[in-house]
């Protein structure tokens, strides 16, 4: 396959993801949808965006999660509502991203 194809399958499948990205998404389901073997879904979109998918994904929902923290909602729902299993996994997520978690992050913007 061309680099310029795989270019192009790489742009469709980010497009797609972050259009679902709050869905449960498989890396099987998508390797049906966009008919390539899972491995090659995987390879060329971290050679295309420099990151697994996964990780893309977990970007998005704690990007997500960030804006609705801005928000000044519960973390409890804020998880809820980024496609996070619970408080932990956002908790988690969030730190890695931001180094701090997201009860830090709300308290640093709500200061009064």
């Amino acid at each position: 396959m061309a680099y310029k194809e795989e270019s192009v399958l790489a742009l469709n499948l980010k497009k797609y993801l972050d259009e679902n990205f709050l869905e449960e998404l498989l890396v099987e389901d998508l390797s049906l949808k966009f008919d390539l073997s899972i491995v090659h879904l995987i390879r060329i979109f971290k050679k295309e965006f420099g990151l697994p998918i996964h990780s893309y994904i977990i970007n998005k929902k704690v990007h997500l999660a960030k804006e609705l923290l801005a928000l000044n909602l519960p973390i409890i729902e804020v998880a809820q509502s980024s496609g996070f299993f619970d408080q932990s996994h956002l908790n988690r997520s969030f730190k890695r991203v931001f180094q701090l978690t997201p009860k830090e992050y709300q308290s640093n913007i709500f200061k009064c």
